[in-house]
């Protein structure tokens, strides 16, 4: 979802572009395009954070898998 809101970022501005997500120990590679399903999938995560963010309150922290090696988990479990 980063790579695409750069995407979206740098098509804005006027330059069309597409990634490419590279993963060495797999030795594999993968494109990133800005369709329009992939633009209309970001915006819509955009609103979500709009939303979360006009909120008084953050919403309450859920445990999930990552929560061990996040390196924000002491901003969620403190």
């Amino acid at each position: 979802m980063q790579v695409l809101f750069y995407l979206y970022t740098l098509k804005k501005a006027g330059v069309d572009a597409v990634e490419e997500l590279r993963f060495p120990e797999e030795k594999r590679r993968e494109a990133v395009i800005l369709d329009e399903a992939a633009e209309m999938k970001l915006l819509e995560a955009v609103q979500h954070i709009r939303r979360i963010i006009a909120k008084d309150s953050p919403p309450q922290p859920e445990k999930i898998k990552f929560c061990g090696k996040c390196a924000y988990r002491e901003f969620c479990w403190a």
